[in-house]
């Protein structure tokens, strides 16, 4: 999917130009991710998938990588424990930024591990542009949003690919 650039953010000018997501069915069944863009608005993504079994661990990974020629790894490289994100809010900045805005779009508010067999889901999650720190440089990137179970490092994909330009000339 592509989007026009996304007005609304103070530090960047950011084209979202594909969303790529990838689902293991034996862990993640009947996944569904779509996204969409009405400008003005901010991108709004819709991510769904069915636990056939009830899983004791998930834990989340954030990547982000600048094209140099190709994808290098750069600036972003966090993974955690959902688990003990819910247990304890406050413990992590990255989780504390972008948890508590995914929640507020999901049915894991109140939920607590092990995590049940059943369908989770993000609806209508408006990308919120005001969460990226000011020393991502201009150029392209790509953004992994990895989750994992006790089991499996990744049942599930999310890879957004965008161009950042900085407003603030230094």
């Amino acid at each position: 999917m592509a989007f026009s650039t996304v007005t609304g953010s103070v530090l960047y000018d950011i084209n979202i130009t594909r969303v790529n997501c990838v689902a293991d069915e034996y862990y993640c069944q009947n996944s569904v991710c779509s996204g969409m863009y009405r400008p003005p608005d901010l991108p709004i993504f819709n991510i769904s998938c069915t636990f056939p079994i009830t899983y004791t661990k998930l834990k989340l990974k954030f990547t982000s990588y600048y094209k140099y020629t190709v994808f290098r790894q750069a600036l972003l490289n966090q993974q955690e424990d959902i688990c003990e994100y819910f247990d304890n809010r406050g413990f992590n900045p990255m989780l504390k930024i972008f948890g508590d805005s995914v929640l507020k779009y999901s049915d894991f508010q109140g939920k607590k591990c092990p995590f049940e067999n059943g369908t989770y889901s993000l609806i209508n999650y408006e990308v919120s542009l005001e969460v990226l720190p000011p020393s991502f440089p201009d150029g392209q990137y790509r953004f992994d949003v990895q989750l994992g179970n006790q089991v499996k490092r990744q049942i599930l994909l999310v890879q957004i690919f965008a161009t950042l330009k900085n407003k603030i000339l230094f």
